[in-house]
């Protein structure tokens, strides 16, 4: 695929608490403010929306809500995004925390190698998992939200259309190894994005014995109740089991809004798994939530009523908004006290319980070397603790704490990255 370069990012002004203005993040008299936190949606839409609590009538998805992570389908146009213009619009625009790449498998109409989808910015229309993980390695250099890629209906298709050694070449790619034109990944060549992650969706019914070979080369399971309106009070059991029959996997749980075979979601489905899965991401045991999907929410699918029972923007101000905080920090040359662009910030945490660490975002410094993102600050007043990781060529490593107190947006102390030698 070709090189691309990146769009530079100018400095914000006033942060990320004055974007999120301008987009909605608006508060008035009690209500919170809006923030970009760790929930978002399986396929971003383009799309208006119902008037709801602090959203106004045909207000844009995004702005409605602000999801600070997506999944994000390589495909040549989904949801009404070109496949560049959902990458950027969600990494560059909305600088939201994490963007997790999607490939489909060949039951869904995806081929495990295209050698013909080469175009880095336009996948083909049947896309290549193998060019799909080679896609979203590339992008991640340029845009480091991209965390990883999620395969969907991965367990359906393995051991049959998607083979072991396939598998590992889809894992090969994604972790930045040499391709060759046919698609055919040099496993003995070096990673250029190891820390990429990839993800694999499970349904209730597929949790089960996971093959062990399948195991070796998945970092997380993207777990969803597929029959979510008979089987969400069982959410807890679930989690339980993943937890012991993939040890050490990172969980992502799915949320639907609205599925093809299953029809609406009701209401009480939705707020259970909610704040399931909220209290599960504050003890360090889940690292984001997805919702199925932005179609579900926005006008040209569904009536005023069905928004209105769904409630999304209700059930968010009373057990997510309240509860989230930001942090904005500069990097800067320790000789000089010159800005760094382009400097590399990591952002982890391990819960309140977990105590693994999780990738909560990884972002450049834009221009005038300012990092900035808003999360999780916890039901306590004494907030959330994180990890920050800064890393620039040239420059020594420098770790540093951070807090992040519910409803407060933080300047914080610069960070100063000392030369090398």
């Amino acid at each position: 695929m070709p090189a691309a370069t990146v769009r530079r990012r100018p400095g914000l002004r006033g942060g990320l608490a004055a974007l999120m203005g301008r987009l909605g993040g608006k508060a008035s008299g009690d209500i919170p403010l809006k923030r970009q936190g760790f929930i978002g949606l399986y396929h971003p839409f383009k799309g208006r929306v119902y008037a709801g609590t602090n959203i106004v009538e045909d207000e844009d998805l995004y702005s409605a809500y602000l999801f600070g992570e997506n999944a994000i389908l390589s495909s040549p146009s989904y949801g009404e995004y070109r496949f560049q213009e959902n990458i950027e619009r969600h990494c560059y625009e909305l600088d939201v925390n994490r963007v997790h790449g999607m490939v489909l498998p060949p039951s869904e109409g995806g081929l495990v190698n295209n050698p013909a989808d080469t175009n880095l910015w336009s996948p083909a229309t049947s896309p290549g998992m193998i060019q799909g993980a080679v896609r979203y390695s590339q992008i991640s250099r340029l845009y480091p939200q991209i965390t990883g890629m999620i395969i969907d209906d991965f367990w359906r298709n393995y051991q049959g259309a998607i083979q072991p050694d396939q598998l590992r070449s889809i894992r090969g790619a994604l972790l930045g190894k040499r391709v060759d034109p046919s698609g055919k990944v040099e496993e003995s060549s070096p990673a250029s994005t190891p820390h990429l992650k990839l993800y694999v969706v499970t349904y209730e019914g597929e949790v089960g014995t996971p093959d062990e070979s399948a195991l070796e080369c998945i970092d997380g399971v993207n777990f969803w109740m597929y029959n979510q309106q008979s089987y969400y009070r069982y959410f807890d059991d679930f989690i339980i089991q993943i937890k012991e029959r993939y040890p050490d996997k990172e969980i992502i749980p799915g949320i639907y809004i609205h599925n093809s075979d299953f029809g609406d979601m009701g209401r009480d489905s939705i707020s259970f798994l909610l704040e399931k899965s909220i209290e599960l991401y504050e003890d360090g045991y889940v690292s984001g939530v997805l919702l199925f999907a932005g179609h579900w929410l926005v006008k040209k699918y569904i009536s005023r009523e069905r928004s209105n029972a769904v409630g999304l923007s209700d059930l968010f101000y009373r057990l997510y908004y309240p509860y989230l905080g930001s942090a904005r920090l500069q990097v800067v040359d320790s000789s000089s006290g010159r800005p760094l662009e382009k400097a590399y910030v990591k952002v982890t945490s391990s819960g309140k319980k977990a105590r693994v660490e999780r990738a909560v975002t990884q972002k450049y410094t834009n221009q005038l070397g300012w990092f900035e993102f808003s999360g999780w600050g916890g039901k306590s007043q004494r907030g959330m603790e994180y990890t920050i990781t800064v890393e620039k060529a040239g420059y020594r490593l420098k770790k540093a704490g951070l807090t992040i107190v519910p409803g407060e947006d933080q300047v914080l102390p610069a960070i100063s990255l000392r030369p090398e030698g």
